[in-house]
């Protein structure tokens, strides 16, 4: 019988999750004979990571209390090593899951070979005008790992993994893949985060809410679905309000119709891609008045959810114009130094959003709107390079580029 229940564990498909529990269950009990709080414990399989103030004996006791119990249940420990890499405890700053932490001043690092493999990877991949399945499938992990901690880079992976799309899970590991111009263009960011002079970066702070003084805009775009409301002016149109309520601007762009006609690689119009309008609706502002951004926090009221999920997940699912924006979106805000919480709005819910919605369209614009944009009459302030781009559209990441270039001239 016992040879038996081996047999399932050791031999069976789900052994890593038996394993788990009784990992889980030394950890828990572990936890209650300690006075160390349950969120400060963390495990990721077989190691268990221990988080505490300065000024407490927690992780201490808790050491002593996990070690006493996996003796007492004959559980072999990996012994400390000299390097305080593999195994340690009671430190401030060491190694942990492939990364280096400093709890002194909470700040982390890539250590220093995995820095060198990472670059070597991005210089062969560089150099090649194609490359195999599996060396890619290496560098896409390593930089996957560094995005955990640099959540920001993120933005700079949707070209690299382009040329996954139609390869199967159980592909050969040598089909040779090809790098197209931007991935390129990306791994030179991606060198340049490595290369750079700060070795040590602040640890992220979770992911909050947004204040209550806080400003707030109001977008909304409006698509073609007929060619024959062409004559509404479909376009895009918005509010933005200071913290106490008042107007601090408000916009209206109508779209051209080549524009709207035009066709991306996928062969649809863009007239009939919400989410490349909405999230160009969002970009205006930040172009027509960026002081209205800077150094503030930004609740952005939305319509659409694949812009609400895109600004979060860095990029727009299978469309790579509504990637182009946000990319543009998210690198204009962090050069203003904005922290922009977009939210789902429903539509003509409140004020703000029946303003933006009548302003998204020439003909639902009322007189009392129009005498409202003539207030500030944005419209001339719109870089000519993004009016070119609105006569030939396409997924152009150079455009991310031109904007920033833009906004440090208006300086």
């Amino acid at each position: 019988m016992e040879r038996e229940v081996l047999s399932l564990i050791f031999g069976a498909s789900n052994s890593v999750c038996n394993f788990d529990t009784v990992g889980e269950t030394i950890k828990a009990i572990a936890v209650a004979n300690s006075e160390i709080p349950n969120f400060l414990v963390m495990r990721q399989i077989d190691d268990v990571l221990i988080v505490a103030p300065a000024n407490t004996t927690w992780c201490q006791d808790f050491s002593l209390r996990y070690k006493s119990l996996c003796n007492s249940c004959n559980i072999e420990l990996a012994p400390n090593c000299k390097m305080n890499e593999k195994a340690f405890e009671n430190q401030v700053r060491r190694k942990v899951l492939g990364i280096l932490f400093d709890s002194t001043d909470l700040s982390w690092s890539i250590p220093e070979d995995k820095r060198e493999k990472t670059l070597k990877s991005i210089r062969e991949i560089f150099d090649s005008s194609e490359v195999r399945l599996i060396r890619k499938q290496k560098l896409m992990g390593r930089l996957n790992h560094l995005t955990q901690m640099c959540s920001f880079m993120q933005l700079f992976m949707s070209p690299l993994n382009e040329s996954f799309r139609n390869i199967p899970s159980d592909a050969d590991p040598n089909t040779v893949l090809s790098v197209s111009p931007q991935g390129k263009r990306d791994l030179l960011v991606w060198a340049g985060f490595l290369l750079s002079e700060f070795k040590w970066l602040p640890i992220p702070r979770p992911p909050t809410g947004p204040p209550l003084y806080r400003r707030e805009l109001y977008t909304d775009a409006a698509g073609l679905p007929e060619i024959s409301q062409l004559h509404k002016g479909p376009g895009c149109g918005g509010v933005g309000l200071y913290e106490t309520g008042e107007i601090s601007f408000a916009f209206q762009h109508t779209w051209n119709s080549d524009f709207l006609l035009a066709v991306d690689p996928s062969g649809i119009k863009y007239g009939d891609k919400s989410t490349t309008l909405e999230a160009i609706g969002l970009l205006m502002p930040m172009i027509l008045s960026p002081s209205f951004f800077r150094n503030q926090n930004v609740v952005v009221r939305i319509d659409n959810l694949g812009v609400v999920w895109g600004i979060l997940n860095k990029k727009a699912k299978e469309d790579d114009t509504a990637s182009v924006m946000i990319r543009c979106i998210l690198l204009l805000s962090a050069y203003l130094e904005c922290k922009l919480h977009v939210e789902h709005q429903p539509r003509v819910s409140d004020w703000g959003s029946r303003l933006a919605d009548r302003l998204s369209r020439r003909s639902s614009t009322s007189d009392s709107d129009r005498r409202l944009l003539a207030n500030w009459n944005l419209s001339p302030l719109i870089p000519s390079y993004l009016s070119a781009w609105f006569r030939s559209p396409g997924p152009d990441y150079s455009l991310a580029s031109d904007l920033l270039n833009h906004l440090s001239s208006l300086n």
